[in-house]
């Protein structure tokens, strides 16, 4: 089944038995046991049910779109979408997001040093195109946006769970998770609610996760690639 979020709709007909529209058929499973990345479910208040990550960069975005104000929807993997039929290009993207004044974004999440690598890179750039030729402009999230440093990995969890205490829902077990500390650990059950100061703080990194969000989000392909190229020249400097 499709999982676009509540209001989504697509500048382009939408005709799975026409190759002149966007075709959609179900994503794939995310969840599963096979492979050794980080698997998990994220519970959101920003989705209809608790949303699968492949990574530690998408749990981190996933938190990060929880923070961010302007968001009112997202979901993981929403469907496979076929961009042509001759030679036939099919995508899943990582995120379709809705934010508060009803913009819509198709987002893909990705380190800057992996979207920099040649057979990605050309392979993001043709998606690109075609989605822009269907009226949609695909967005990406990259590492340098999520957690440019490793203190923003402990502030973005810390601030998801001590900062949303309505979040503490248990999570449904799945028989089919690996039993892996990840997986094991739910979103927190028991939270306490913050002192004046850490309101003050958690508002502080909501702004600064709206900041981060719009500046990926108001970038093109080719100005998305120049600055993980430019986070690439810094990481060499340092």
């Amino acid at each position: 089944m499709h999982n676009f979020p509540p209001g989504w709709r697509f500048a382009t007909p939408v005709d799975t038995a026409s190759p002149h529209g966007l075709a959609l058929s179900a994503a794939r499973r995310l969840v599963s046991r096979s492979g050794a990345r980080s698997r998990g479910r994220f519970p959101s208040l920003k989705a209809p049910v608790a949303q699968c990550y492949e990574s530690q960069l998408e749990l981190a975005a996933f938190r990060l779109l929880e923070l961010a104000p302007s968001v009112r929807v997202f979901t993981s993997q929403p469907a496979q979408l076929r961009l042509s039929t001759r030679p036939a290009v099919r995508y899943t993207p990582d995120l379709a997001v809705v934010l508060a004044d009803g913009v819509q974004h198709i987002v893909e999440v990705k380190p800057a040093r992996v979207l920099l690598n040649p057979s990605v890179l050309d392979r993001m750039r043709e998606v690109a195109r075609l989605y822009r030729e269907l009226g949609q402009e695909l967005r990406f999230l990259l590492d340098i946006d999520i957690i440019p440093t490793p203190q923003h990995v402990g502030v973005l969890r810390d601030a998801v769970h001590f900062g949303l205490p309505q979040r503490a829902v248990p999570r449904v077990a799945d028989p089919e998770l690996e039993e892996t500390e990840e997986n094991c650990s739910p979103e927190p059950l028991a939270l306490q609610a913050p002192s004046r100061d850490g309101a003050a703080d958690l508002d502080a990194v909501r702004l600064e996760c709206d900041r981060r969000l719009e500046s990926a989000l108001s970038r093109d392909f080719e100005r998305t690639v120049a600055a993980a190229r430019a986070a690439q020249w810094e990481g060499v400097r340092a």
